[in-house]
């Protein structure tokens, strides 16, 4: 139900050797603002903003059952230490003053976290077709 109220949602990715990149959502009435920044390459893509149906975000976002969700996912719940590999952060914010949502990773991940990466590489394709 949080949803409904999503201001900004930012998805960070990466690690040591492939760098980090940073893609930032930030939802108006019926447009979308798209920032992304990918850091090691010191690559800064630049701002787009774009109408698009803000609802069907949202239930993109919805469809991937956040809620269920741990706080924090990594390799050492099964007993595996790994000192490198690839970090991940999700965060979501909301315009009616509840806190931040925030999941972490590294080198673990949700389910359907593939779900999650293609959200954003289609939401970024679309972004920058229009």
């Amino acid at each position: 139900e949080r949803l409904a109220n999503i201001s900004k949602v930012t998805f960070v990715i990466g690690g040591y050797l492939t760098g980090c990149e940073t893609k930032v959502v930030t939802v108006a009435q019926n447009s979308l603002h798209l920032r992304t920044e990918k850091f090691h390459a010191f690559v800064k893509t630049p701002e787009v903003e774009y109408s698009c149906d803000v609802q069907s975000f949202v239930d993109d976002l919805r469809s991937l059952n956040l809620g269920g969700w741990r706080k924090w996912y990594d390799t050492e719940r099964y007993g595996i230490m790994v000192l490198d590999g690839t970090q991940w952060e999700l965060c979501l914010s909301f315009n009616d003053g509840q806190p931040d949502a925030k999941f972490h990773g590294s080198n673990a991940y949700p389910y359907n976290f593939a779900k999650l990466q293609e959200l954003f590489d289609d939401l970024w394709l679309e972004g920058f077709e229009e």
